[in-house]
């Protein structure tokens, strides 16, 4: 009966990760955070805030949601929203974004994107990284 349990439960473990191996590399969270009390020279833009936090979550169905936080002293503001789609073609990554307008998500790093800004340049996010509940809690 041991055997049967443990059987199941690595055939359980296995379903979750083989289906983390076939998202596609856009498909997670990425942030940016903007702290105008490091960059005061750009608080004319902040609408206020002392710290805007950004994470766009870019899903498997090509949906694009913006999570922000705006904070002002020590009080915090948070908003969801959907805000745009992506899609792949081939290697080419294209974002519709509200905020951003159309463009096109190139990857720099592992770890960073730069999406095409106005037509201007380009806008970098991070990548953020998923807690693992097996290696990422420490105890002395």
């Amino acid at each position: 009966m041991k055997k049967l349990i443990t059987i199941i439960l690595i055939l359980a473990l296995i379903l979750p990760a083989s289906a983390l191996a076939d998202r596609d590399k856009i498909v997670g969270s990425w942030y940016v955070l903007n702290d105008y009390t490091e960059y005061p020279e750009l608080a004319s833009t902040s609408n206020g805030c002392d710290i805007i936090i950004m994470i766009y979550t870019f899903f498997e169905d090509g949906t694009i949601m913006c999570t922000e936080n705006d904070i002002v002293g020590k009080t915090g503001n948070v908003q969801s929203s959907p805000t745009g789609k992506w899609e792949k073609t081939g290697d080419t990554y294209k974002y519709s974004m509200i905020g951003f307008g159309e463009g096109i998500i190139k990857f720099e790093e592992e770890n960073s994107i730069l999406l095409s800004y106005l037509d201007q340049g380009y806008f970098r996010m991070h990548k953020m990284i998923c807690l693992n509940p097996y290696k990422d809690y420490v105890f002395d």
